[in-house]
């Protein structure tokens, strides 16, 4: 249901964002998305395909997954196919745990 349209994906999860999380985006100095409420994360097919078939995505959006401004925090790609999951399942039990911000597998993309 919240998925983003026209996008092809393996896996995704719309996950609430904690209070710590969410200053910390905010005093980054986005404050174009003081709206935000939850993280949007997706495992997407990557581009070139040969290096790292896969990529995660993360996107600050409302309850709906919905958001004015595209920005993408994309976790980078894994060689290894197989190693997708085991990081999509520890960045969204980072975010359960509202320590996401700050990790040092994630990669700012405006």
């Amino acid at each position: 249901m919240h998925k983003r349209k026209g996008k092809k994906y393996l896996s995704y999860e719309l996950v609430p964002m904690g209070e710590t999380d969410r200053i910390k985006l905010l005093n980054a100095g986005y404050n174009k998305y003081s709206n935000a409420t939850h993280w949007f994360v997706e495992i997407v097919p990557s581009f070139p395909r040969r290096t790292r078939p896969y990529g995660i995505e993360i996107y600050p959006t409302t309850n709906s997954g919905k958001t004015d401004v595209n920005i993408v925090l994309q976790v980078n790609g894994v060689k290894n196919p197989e190693d997708i999951i085991p990081l999509f399942n520890e960045i969204v039990e980072d975010m359960k745990n509202d320590s996401f911000w700050g990790t040092d597998y994630a990669t700012l993309y405006d």
